[in-house]
């Protein structure tokens, strides 16, 4: 089973980096102590919401985010940093630009309104 980052999904999260409701981290998809999320945290913390990921903790202080699988152990559960490379093709920048780069989320969710997702590769 894949989550599809569709349109619609895309833009509740897209809404969601703009919305100043998330605190961004970098370097984990969640930092507990911070209450903090990278880009792709936040994009799982809604497919959390809608019942098609689910999260679990990884130290004191990190949550990652799975897709909900079967209980099938060659069913290999989908992160967020997949699902958005299904749909922004393989080294797509988010990482990149939320950890290196230090974009905010708002120029996060520019670079993905405006294409730039696209056309930026790691290594390019």
């Amino acid at each position: 089973m894949s989550i599809e980052l569709t349109y619609d999904i895309e833009r509740e999260w897209v809404a969601a980096l703009r919305s100043g409701e998330y605190k961004q981290a970098t370097g984990s998809l969640y930092r507990e102590s911070e209450d903090a999320f990278c880009c792709l945290g936040v994009l799982g913390c809604l497919l959390a919401a809608k019942g098609l990921m689910s999260g679990h903790e990884v130290s004191d202080d990190e949550i990652r985010f799975t897709e909900k699988t079967s209980d099938d152990p060659l069913d290999a559960p989908d992160t967020p940093y997949e699902i958005a490379m299904r749909r922004y093709g393989n080294n797509h920048p988010l990482v990149n630009w939320n950890d290196q780069k230090k974009l905010s989320f708002k120029q996060i969710a520019d670079g993905i309104d405006s294409g730039r997702v696209y056309l930026e590769r790691e290594g390019q």
